[in-house]
């Protein structure tokens, strides 16, 4: 035997024994509103026989996605089993509305729990469910004993918030007086209707649909009974790197299911978590599961800041060769966008891209985006001038009364050159033609491409002939 059991039974000989059998003992209360935190009303309904309408009203229910308590008499149970195990899949509350609709502002304590237990065993017998610990009277009326009678034996007690003369089959209020009345709510009402009323039946739709619309919600009797829940949000800034903020939850509930809702500087709420860099804020929602209550978080302001572009960029001083100068680029993070411009050193005038030597710069800039800061990086390179070769050769020869003939070979076909003859005591000379050593150096003067280059100094003789030594003979006798 369970406490709540135990508990009732001893509530039930103690009230059998009291000389004021209405005395309070616990004070139980009834519920008429259902404390919430957001924009939420509890539709009951109440039975006591069935006029044709429930299967209706299920049916209302299901298309429109929303669970509601019946709370019905164990003749009800009985009669509309098959009714019941429908409210049950559908997953629809239960309640106890006591066995045969007696008048609980009245009757005895004992009489109460005999309504109430016998309701509960009708629901089990018939159905195989139990019944759900909520209790509604007959008429919704009751004297505080029989109160705390059901709730000594486990049952939350309901009553209506809000309601509406309906319960006459043959005294029906008009339609559009039902829902006047039911769309006229506030937060946490618990809103009553009879299965057994048409008008009820054919008002049910629109009056969901128009608090739906309104931003209501139809919550259930179990959040009565739910922990509180309790949810807290954790969000740390972070630097823009392509990919969602990540956020965590903690909650009391261990299994319950959170969702978030992000809004932007604005308030404006965004479809997923941001993404782009600026100042956002996040809500956390836990729905109610496992005993736990629906739980709303602080809402918590939070940044994405902008990153700094990245780019590798690379660009190597070369020799002069005709061609542009090669720049290696990679943009590792940020905008693709960008531009480059060329500086020549000594002029600091920008150039487009340079081919000929010098000293010069490249700057690279990319402008700021929201994600982005501004980039600028300034290269400094070089275009050397080639570097001469000069090949001299220069073969020895006999006197013929000419200067001697070099070939010189260069890179440079437009270079300008310098000859110079130096004799055997190192005297620049003319180019030589008399018989004797020498040696020749070929100097090239430095162009817009080419430095200034020597050659390696080449010796060289020019050997007397037999004819030059006869006529250097010839006039010695003639001297003599």
């Amino acid at each position: 035997m369970g406490k709540k059991q135990k508990k009732g039974i001893m509530l039930l000989i103690l009230l059998l024994f009291l000389p004021n059998p209405v005395q309070k003992v616990f004070a139980a209360p009834m519920y008429t509103t259902v404390p919430c935190q957001d924009k939420a009303v509890y539709l009951i309904f109440s039975a006591g026989y069935e006029n044709g309408n429930t299967g209706t009203i299920l049916d209302i229910l299901k298309n429109n996605d929303v669970s509601a308590a019946f709370f019905l008499t164990g003749s009800y149970i009985e009669r509309n089993s098959s009714l019941v195990r429908r409210m049950k899949k559908e997953h629809h509350i239960v309640g106890n509305h006591s066995y045969s609709h007696n008048d609980f502002t009245s009757c005895t304590t004992a009489a109460a729990y005999s309504e109430i237990s016998r309701c509960a065993e009708a629901m089990k017998r018939c159905t195989g469910y139990s019944m759900d610990p909520f209790f509604c009277p007959p008429s919704e009326e009751s004297n505080a004993a029989n109160l705390d009678v059901a709730s000594s034996m486990g049952y939350t007690n309901i009553g209506p918030g809000i309601r509406i003369r309906d319960y006459l089959v043959n005294d029906q209020p008009a339609v559009s007086d039902v829902i006047r009345r039911f769309t006229s709510v506030y937060p946490g009402a618990v809103l009553l209707m009879h299965t057994v009323s048409s008008a009820d039946t054919q008002a049910l739709d629109t009056i969901i649909k128009t608090l739906k619309s309104g931003g209501w919600r139809f919550g259930v009797l179990t959040e009565l009974t739910d922990k509180r829940g309790k949810v807290r949000v954790k969000v740390k800034d972070k630097i823009y790197n392509g990919k969602a903020i990540s956020v965590r939850a903690g909650t009391n509930n261990k299994k319950g299911r959170v969702h978030y809702l992000f809004q932007d500087r604005k308030k404006k709420e965004l479809k997923k978590a941001p993404i782009k860099a600026g100042v956002y804020y996040v809500t956390a929602f836990m729905n109610r599961s496992h005993g736990y209550s629906a739980a709303v978080s602080e809402r918590v302001r939070f940044r994405i800041r902008r990153a700094k572009q990245e780019v590798r960029c690379f660009i190597k001083s070369k020799i002069y060769d005709g061609k542009k100068i090669v720049l290696k680029k990679k943009t590792i993070r940020g905008t693709k966008r960008g531009s480059l411009a060329y500086y020549d050193c000594s002029t600091g005038k920008k150039i487009s891209a340079p081919r000929n030597p010098g000293s010069y710069r490249l700057v690279i800039t990319k402008p700021p985006t929201n994600n982005y800061y501004s980039f600028k990086k300034t290269l400094r390179f070089h275009i050397r001038k080639k570097t001469e070769k000069i090949q001299v050769c220069v073969s020895s020869k006999e006197y013929d009364g000419r200067p001697v003939r070099p070939v010189i070979i260069t890179k440079n076909k437009k270079a300008k050159l310098k000859l110079s003859y130096y004799d055997m005591e190192g005297n620049v000379i003319a180019a030589p033609v008399q018989p004797g050593k020498y040696s020749l150096e070929v100097i090239s003067q430095e162009d817009t491409y080419y430095k200034a280059a020597k050659s390696k100094r080449i010796s060289f003789e020019i050997m007397p002939s037999e004819d030059h030594e006869d006529k250097i003979i010839f006039k010695e006798e003639n001297f003599l």
